[in-house]
Formats: structure tokens, C-alpha cells, sequence
């Protein structure tokens, strides 16, 4: 059962703040439910924060003879892209992204 903090905060969001707060329980949950087939270089998920944004993708390795060439690609994993100094960045997060860092109240839409 959700603690009565939690249930009182639900309770007070609008329809566009819960439908953000079901993307990110979804990610949290790592359901692939609401992930739909990407292909390299194209985002399947993307999630927008104040500290940046967080996109699970597909990789090809660039090896002529790798099996990510006539696939899918590797993956996915999530890379965090952001903005320091005016110029983008981009991190290599991993498989999986540690959601811990990332608050729901933070979120933004794009």
C-alpha cells in the first residue's frame, strides 16, 4: 500500500502530470510495455528532467562484420544528453538506468 504522502500528492495532479507520472512509473518498472521498436540512432524512450535528458537507444558498433550491421544494433542503452559550456554532451549510462537520480517532480515536458 502507498504511504498517505504519496496517495495525498497522486490525488492532487492533473491529467498531463499523471500521464507524466505513468511514463516514468512505467520506466521505473522497467516495463518495455510502452517502448516501441527503434531503430539505431532513434531513441525508444526518452525521458526530460531538469538535469538533462535521458534516451534509451540502439547502437551499431561500426565493425563491418558485426551482427549489429544488418540488425537492430546493440542494445538498448540509455545515454544521458545534456548542455554544459553551449555545447551538447552526451553520457553512457548503461542497460539500465538507475532511477534513483532521476526525481519525478523535476521531470519537464519538452
Amino acid at each position: 500500500m502507498l504511504p498517505a504522502v504519496i496517495r495525498l500528492n497522486i490525488s492532487s495532479l492533473d491529467m498531463d502530470q499523471l500521464g507524466e507520472l505513468d511514463d516514468w512509473l512505467h520506466v521505473l518498472m522497467g516495463s518495455a510495455a510502452h517502448v516501441t521498436p527503434e531503430s539505431p540512432g532513434r531513441p525508444a524512450a526518452t525521458i526530460v528532467t531538469n538535469l538533462g535528458t535521458y534516451q534509451l537507444e540502439r547502437v551499431k558498433c561500426g565493425k563491418a562484420r558485426c551482427r549489429c550491421a544488418l540488425g537492430l544494433g546493440h542494445g538498448p542503452y540509455w545515454y544521458h544528453y545534456f548542455v554544459r559550456n553551449g555545447k551538447k554532451r552526451s553520457r553512457y549510462v548503461g542497460k539500465t538506468l538507475n532511477i534513483g537520480v532521476i526525481n519525478p517532480q523535476e521531470t519537464k515536458t519538452p
